[in-house]
């Protein structure tokens, strides 16, 4: 995670003692648990997307993710499927839900068979879906082997999951200053805890506001600003001297094209 460059270098493995105070955290000490650059890119990506977001930012040194084998956008064709009277609950209630949707769709069982479709879902429903394959593996034919399924965890679901173990994981107590469960409180949030129960659309609005406000937090005290305001003058005054400073160069170079231009003539 890059954060704030400083002069002192933080070594996790140094002895701490209780009158020496603590070392500033360097970039080094964020990025040392990121193992893959493709993590620090993400990290670093998000953390100043929050500063892009609240405005204190007014030109291109943000950097942005980097482009991996990114797909040509074309527009995707829905079809819907009316709703299936099968509980998902059941291996045979499954199965039968993937009967369904193959006659709702109109395709052959021929082209299916050919094909790898996604079907997306929660846990249960892709584990499901996997036990099935896996029961039905020495069938008879590619369609009723289930070659054609490709159980996906679907994306919503993983934003479900990941929300409720940062709250459980960070949750704490009314007493400790920082922790979830102190700031749900102050800020008087509604229907967000730590038991699995949480309103999704509360809980992920409410997290995207505390991490907004920490990086604003850590960005300002970088900056010593007292608010948004000053740190936005600091970020333009910054943006300001490099613009300054680029014109100068490119002055001193025209000057001294246009001087080597006279002595040559006189010449």
């Amino acid at each position: 995670m890059i954060m704030f460059a400083d002069s002192v270098i933080f070594d996790p493995d140094a002895p701490i003692f209780r009158n020496q105070p603590l070392p500033t955290p360097t970039p080094q000490h964020f990025l040392e648990g990121l193992q893959t650059e493709s993590q620090k890119e993400t990290t670093q990506f998000h953390i100043f997307d929050a500063l892009r977001r609240h405005g204190c930012d007014s030109g291109d040194w943000i950097p942005t993710l980097t482009d991996i084998d990114r797909l040509p956008a074309q527009k995707t064709e829905t079809y819907s499927l009316p709703g299936l009277p099968h509980g998902q609950s059941t291996l045979e209630g499954v199965l039968a839900g993937l009967e369904e949707i193959v006659e709702h769709s109109g395709l052959s069982k021929e082209h299916i068979s050919n094909r790898n479709i996604i079907f997306a879902g929660d846990m249960f429903t892709v584990d499901r879906l996997r036990t099935l394959k896996r029961l039905r593996s020495l069938d008879v034919s590619p369609y009723t082997r289930l070659e054609w399924v490709f159980p996906v965890f679907q994306l919503f679901h993983l934003q479900i999951t990941l929300v409720n173990v940062i709250l459980r994981t960070h949750w704490g107590s009314q007493s400790v200053p920082g922790s979830l469960c102190h700031l749900v409180t102050a800020l008087g949030r509604k229907r967000i805890n730590n038991k699995d129960k949480s309103d999704f659309h509360s809980a992920e609005q409410f997290l995207q506001h505390t991490f907004d406000a920490t990086v604003l937090l850590l960005w300002m005290k970088q900056c010593a600003s007292r608010d948004k305001g000053d740190l936005n003058d600091a970020v333009s005054k910054d943006e300001r001297s490099m613009e300054d400073g680029d014109q100068a160069t490119e002055s001193a170079e025209s000057s001294n094209g246009d001087q080597a231009t006279e002595s040559a003539e006189s010449g």
